[in-house]
């Protein structure tokens, strides 16, 4: 869903990669352990990428910004947001969709890595509406 259509990832490398985003571009195992020190890691992106990258994804959540209601008072939380018509035999739906939030927070120093998949929202919860989403299936 992050990045288009006949592409799968998990939740879990989904959040992973925002946490190297989160960690400056230092790639680390996943751990479900509590640890009191960061695992190593190795560079996969530049230093100065994920800090353009965490000012863009900010700005996601700003108030203009298509998720906003990801903002949290006091923090400045980094994100994207997505929705994606849900995949059916032979093709993609056309009224079953999927909605997502994936990002960082605090972005100064992040912290945090999360991704949200509401799976069929109802009551407004995304601008799923045909005229915004990139892809029509046919």
């Amino acid at each position: 869903m992050s990045h288009g259509y006949g592409l799968s990832v998990t939740r879990c490398s989904w959040r992973n990669a925002y946490a190297t985003i989160g960690a400056f571009g230092i790639a680390r195992p996943v751990s479900f352990l509590r640890v009191e020190a960061a695992a190593p890691g190795e560079r996969a992106l530049e230093t100065q990428v994920c800090r353009e990258l965490l000012g863009m994804l900010e700005s996601v959540v700003a108030a203009e910004g298509t998720g906003k209601l990801a903002a949290i008072p006091g923090y400045r939380v980094s994100g994207k947001t997505g929705t994606a018509w849900k995949a059916t035999a032979g093709g993609y739906s056309t009224d079953r969709y999927m909605a997502v939030f994936a990002g960082v927070a605090p972005a100064s120093e992040p912290r945090l890595a999360a991704v949200v998949v509401i799976d069929e929202p109802s009551a407004g919860c995304t601008w799923a509406d045909r005229s915004r989403l990139p892809y029509f299936p046919g």
